[in-house]
């Protein structure tokens, strides 16, 4: 596996800034007309005016896709190798039983034994950094264990955590996006406002993100991957230290859990409500849902006609991904604890991922607000609907 070079049309600023402007042109003159057309894919997400601010958040989407770190490739020679991962994979799932329920992957982990908390500030805003061993142990019949293991760069989770001296408190688990897990993500989530109304909050931090980045400016870098049986290990990890995160809350008393994740934090969060059963609710903001999506936009020559070669953007590719899939599992959360919120003009995992979830909830309680995906951090309707989630 490789980390792909830069393509030439995002070799600099000035190329990504011409590419964001006329992917922006483009989308808005496409959305400028949903409103005359007839028939759409996702009715129920309403149609908004196209305004100057609606048109900023889709630009401002454009400008971050192209500064996040891509998927790592695989090169063409190496994708037979991953074709072969790909049969043990599918091989594990029939002797574990995890076609039948992909919820059985997901081992249940100890209260960290030996837990630390650190005091820390953010300009004035005081938390503390709660610091464990992970512990985890990737499936040995999955293949790649060794390679995500290595990826590691050190055996310890983290999170951040603002919680009250008395006991007895409501916890609000916040799960960030890729590329995040940074101290900014207390201010991104309000946290100090949530804090403030009387909840306890914590923030794990998701393997090779913030603190447990392999370089300090790409924080994500590998989580996500076109050698994707690796999907397997990266979200096996993730799901057993924000669990250990859950029974540390649980010792300390929490009144009720209810978990807020945004994109791959709403993936997160709806992997989580499937997984876990001691979940009181479940905000899913932007979410991602269908990791099939991004590889098969992201692989391109000369690899991807190896990969359609060896079936591996077909079937193969939905199954390998079915004990990662939210949308394949039964959510243990009541509908009513379950709330899903999105941008109408979401440029990243774009709207349609959030219906699907939705739909896949039983039509829970859902807002659809103006704006893209970076927009969730300040629109008015998104803060507004989880203020009124917390207010019971």
């Amino acid at each position: 596996m490789t980390e792909r070079p830069a393509r030439p049309a995002r070799g600099d600023t000035y190329r990504k800034l011409v590419r964001a402007n006329t992917r922006t042109s483009a989308f808005l003159a496409h959305s400028a007309g949903r409103g005359l057309r007839q028939t759409h894919q996702y009715p129920e997400i309403p149609t908004r005016r196209v305004s100057a601010g609606l048109a900023a958040s889709v630009w401002i989407d454009e400008v971050v896709m192209g500064l996040l770190p891509r998927m790592p490739d695989v090169k063409a020679g190496d994708v037979p190798r991953l074709s072969q991962d790909v049969d043990a994979a599918l091989a594990a799932y029939d002797a574990n039983g995890w076609s039948e329920d992909p919820t059985a992957f997901y081992a249940e982990p100890p209260v960290p034994a030996r837990a630390e908390l650190v005091p820390r500030r953010l300009g004035r805003t005081q938390y503390s950094l709660l610091s464990f061993d992970s512990e985890y142990a990737p499936h040995e019949d999955v293949p790649g264990a060794g390679r995500w293991m290595d990826l590691q760069g050190s055996p310890r989770a983290h999170a951040f955590v603002m919680q009250h001296r008395e006991p007895g408190r409501p916890w609000l688990v916040n799960l960030h996006g890729y590329s995040s897990g940074k101290p900014m993500d207390l201010l991104a989530f309000r946290s100090l406002h949530h804090h403030r109304r009387g909840w306890n909050v914590i923030h794990p931090i998701l393997p090779l993100h913030g603190l447990r980045a392999r370089q300090p400016n790409r924080s994500g870098q590998g989580f996500l991957t076109l050698d994707y049986v690796q999907h397997l290990h990266s979200f096996g990890h993730a799901v057993w230290d924000v669990r250990r995160c859950l029974a540390w809350v649980r010792e300390q008393g929490a009144a009720s859990i209810s978990l807020h994740g945004v994109s791959l934090g709403g993936m997160m969060t709806a992997l989580l409500g499937a997984v876990d059963p001691g979940i009181d609710q479940l905000i899913a903001g932007t979410p991602l849902v269908d990791l099939t999506k991004p590889v098969r936009q992201e692989t391109v020559a000369p690899a991807r006609a190896v990969y359609e070669k060896l079936d591996l953007l077909g079937e193969r590719l939905d199954r390998v991904h079915g004990v990662v899939s939210p949308l394949r599992m039964d959510c243990r959360v009541p509908p009513k604890g379950r709330f899903v919120y999105a941008g109408v003009v979401d440029r990243m995992t774009t709207p349609g991922e959030a219906h699907r979830l939705w739909v896949h909830w039983g039509r829970s309680a859902v807002c659809w607000y103006p704006g893209s995906h970076c927009a969730s951090a300040w629109s008015r309707e998104a803060r507004r609907f989880v203020d009124d989630v917390l207010a019971g």
